[in-house]
């Protein structure tokens, strides 16, 4: 069973996900009355996910969150969806497309502008994947990252384990 995660219902809607437990951590705003919540989604493809009828609709409606960041978009910098296509209520988008059509790409949508976004960890090899978003908000980073698969014959993993990750986390320390 998903206690604490939204679920489907039988008729396609989306049970809101209960955020009532004690166990939850404290807020990071600095306001104990707000938390902000953030929504990460590996969709495989957004184009897929956009013909479900109604399906990533009914779910950010259900849950609202403050952001929803995407990996695997799979758009083309031509291909994007239309501004404000999550409603009125994300007027905040990113999005980060590889360079290869159909290929990676991230994107954060987000109700509430942040202070910087970074398309990428500012090193050409890794950045024509459209893999990293970093959107700076007033008291912490949110780094939409789609980390690079060794592949099933492992033919990228020196490229994942040796270039990619040192990359990366030396992007992290500059925060």
């Amino acid at each position: 069973t998903m206690s604490r995660r939204g679920k489907a219902t039988a008729k396609g809607g989306v049970t809101p996900t209960d955020y009532s437990s004690e166990r939850l951590p404290k807020p990071i705003t600095g306001d104990d009355s707000k938390y902000f919540k953030i929504i990460s989604w590996n969709v495989n493809g957004m184009g897929a996910l956009m013909k479900k009828a109604g399906a990533l609709e009914n779910y950010v409606a259900a849950e609202d969150p403050d952001v929803i960041v995407f990996q695997e978009t799979k758009f083309s910098t031509k291909k994007l969806p239309g501004a404000g296509f999550l409603g009125s209520k994300y007027p905040h988008e990113y999005w980060n497309c590889a360079e290869k059509n159909g290929y990676s790409g991230t994107a954060v949508i987000s109700k509430t502008k942040p202070l910087t976004v970074t398309m990428g960890i500012g090193i050409p090899e890794h950045d024509d994947e459209g893999r990293v978003i970093t959107a700076e908000y007033e008291h912490f980073y949110l780094i939409c990252n789609y980390v690079p698969n060794a592949g099933q014959r492992l033919d990228r993993l020196d490229y994942r384990t040796k270039k990619w990750d040192a990359a990366l986390l030396n992007y992290l320390k500059t925060l």
